[in-house]
């Protein structure tokens, strides 16, 4: 929970955070609606959302379109 306290998120512990829902039996993931930022992280990020999609018999990963 750490992490969470830096503002903004850095990609590399977004990524971090989507492999291990998805390995943790999540049924669907919901991220921020501001990625990409074309940051440094941004391929880990895509990589990590790409193999929950294809490794966890299609886990659902959705970007919010508001922060409400």
């Amino acid at each position: 929970m750490k992490p969470l306290l830096s503002y903004p998120l850095p990609r590399e512990t977004l990524s971090e955070m989507v492999s291990f829902l998805a390995s943790s039996g999540a049924r669907a993931i919901i991220l921020d609606y501001d990625f990409p930022q074309y940051s440094a992280g941004d391929k880990d990020l895509a990589r990590a959302i790409y193999k929950a999609r294809t490794n966890v018999a299609g886990l659902p990963v959705y970007m919010s379109n508001t922060v409400h």
